[in-house]
């Protein structure tokens, strides 16, 4: 199932707000709402580098909060060293997924981008709304979400073909990709065994 390229299907994701979408045609010139992109933009970089770098699916990406049970740091050696925790597929106990500093980074733009958003020092807690929700019934801080609801696979993908936009990705018989969160994981498969 190819996704609607920007349909979010997720308030305040990618398309404009609906004062701007009524008020539109009042404008001399181009009326932009910039939040909605901007959101769709950061939420599109930490789904990506994720994807592509650990290789999780998206229940085990919508899981990601911010509890000290899930983000963790150990130090080894004097160096230190990310991972996140998840339930994977199939399975009913977290499992570790090993992160870079450089996803931490990401991490804490949208911590930022979320502070800004609610106008808090804290991210309020939500409803998880994707597959396995009953192994999730307690509201947690949930870095993917926005308008006081927990973002959905549709709203993942979304910000990811808008993050992607123009880029061409094509198979070695010169065959259009389109991208999809399942393929990203893919591609990070391909490139631990290359």
């Amino acid at each position: 199932k190819n996704p609607e390229p920007f349909c979010s299907q997720h308030k305040g994701i990618i398309t404009p707000s609906r004062f701007i979408s009524l008020h539109q045609h009042k404008a001399k010139g181009i009326l932009l709402d910039i939040e909605p992109l901007y959101a769709g933009a950061t939420f599109g970089l930490l789904a990506l580098d994720i994807f592509t770098t650990t290789g999780a699916r998206i229940n085990e990406l919508l899981q990601l909060s911010n509890r000290k049970e899930c983000i963790r740091t150990a130090k080894v050696d004097n160096k230190v060293h990310f991972s996140f925790y998840a339930v994977p597929k199939g399975r009913y106990e977290v499992e570790p997924f090993y992160i870079s500093e450089q996803t931490m980074k990401l991490i804490q733009s949208v911590v930022k981008l979320l502070k800004e958003h609610y106008g808090a020092e804290e991210i309020p807690s939500v409803k998880y709304r994707y597959s396995r929700g009953h192994l999730f019934s307690k509201d947690k801080p949930y870095f993917f979400q926005y308008y006081q609801k927990a973002l959905r696979g549709q709203a993942i993908s979304s910000c990811l073909r808008f993050l992607l936009h123009g880029l061409n990705f094509e198979t070695q018989e010169g065959k259009l990709v389109v991208i999809k969160t399942h393929l990203l994981r893919h591609a990070f498969a391909t490139e631990a065994v290359q």
